[in-house]
């Protein structure tokens, strides 16, 4: 797989059981739990023909796992690192913060609205979409308070999905970004 800047977790829950990218669409997944969401939401709502919706339901549930794994889970567990500032000179060449082994956890709850003809016919929380990254060797360039270079290390995950009474677990083996991530606007630590 060709290293990238960004991925998302419906590319990562795309891989096969090794973690190894599969080629498969990243909304496969989705696809497969379109139908089991479709059974749910006629109960909740039996008067809607959700027969008719099925496109609109895969659509939804293929977006709801478009997390992106740098700017939705990484950055932001990062801003919270309390010791960050306290490592950090007021350098306007920037300085690289060289950061411990460690885990980034995050939890999604994303909704699903299902449209037809643009109007929403209904919403629902239905995911619950949980992941763990273990990053080693990883750097922030930090320049005036703001993250503006990413150097990449080592890191590896896996996941898991949840609907109702489902949840499937996944693991992303390693996961290929650029040696080198540059932050275009940057990204403010605080």
């Amino acid at each position: 797989m060709p290293k990238t800047d960004e991925i998302t977790l419906a590319e990562l829950f795309a891989r096969d059981g090794e973690g190894r990218p599969t080629g498969g669409r990243p909304g496969h997944l989705a696809q497969s739990l379109a139908p089991r969401i479709k059974v749910e939401l006629s109960k909740e709502r039996p008067e809607i023909d959700w027969d008719l919706l099925k496109d609109s339901i895969e659509d939804q549930a293929a977006a709801m796992l478009n997390i992106s794994l740098v700017t939705d889970i990484l950055l932001p567990a990062w801003r919270q690192y309390q010791d960050l500032e306290s490592r950090i000179a007021d350098d306007p060449e920037g300085k690289v913060v060289w950061l411990a082994r460690h885990t980034v956890s995050s939890v999604h709850h994303p909704r699903l609205d299902v449209l037809s003809n643009g109007v929403r016919m209904a919403q629902v929380a239905v995911l619950d979409v949980a992941a763990d990254f273990t990053l080693n060797g990883f750097g922030l360039v930090v320049q005036r308070g703001q993250i503006t270079r990413i150097k990449t290390g080592k890191i590896e995950g896996s996941g898991s999905v949840g609907f109702r009474d489902l949840k499937l677990n996944k693991p992303f083996g390693t996961i290929e970004l650029l040696d080198e991530i540059p932050l275009d606007d940057g990204y403010p630590l605080r």
